[in-house]
């Protein structure tokens, strides 16, 4: 799949999306566009795959009921293009039309 694709598995819908990450994986890895995935059936559901935040992320959790965020990198340290645990003050994510403080 690309960014963008959609898929049909069933009753369910497969979207790729955008995902903030390098595009190759250390140190033997394939070069690929890194991707989340929206499945939209009964429920949506966003993955958001290996990302770091960026504003189109948004624009994808308007009509989402679940969103499955993985934190953290492997290793000792986080590097970009990963979710940290610990979120700069004054960030904020958009759910169900709350807005959601992280300092809170």
């Amino acid at each position: 799949m690309k960014i963008g694709d959609t898929r049909a598995l069933g009753p369910i819908t497969i979207r790729s999306t955008y995902a903030k990450h390098r595009h190759w994986r250390y140190p033997l890895g394939p070069v690929v566009d890194p991707m989340g995935f929206v499945l939209s059936g009964q429920h949506q559901i966003y993955f958001t795959g290996d990302t770091d935040l960026f504003p189109e992320m948004a624009d994808l959790a308007q009509d989402l009921d679940i969103a499955l965020l993985p934190v953290w990198g492997w290793g000792p340290t986080i590097s970009k293009g990963h979710l940290d645990p610990i979120v700069p003050p004054g960030d904020t994510m958009t759910f169900k039309g709350e807005s959601l403080d992280v300092d809170e």
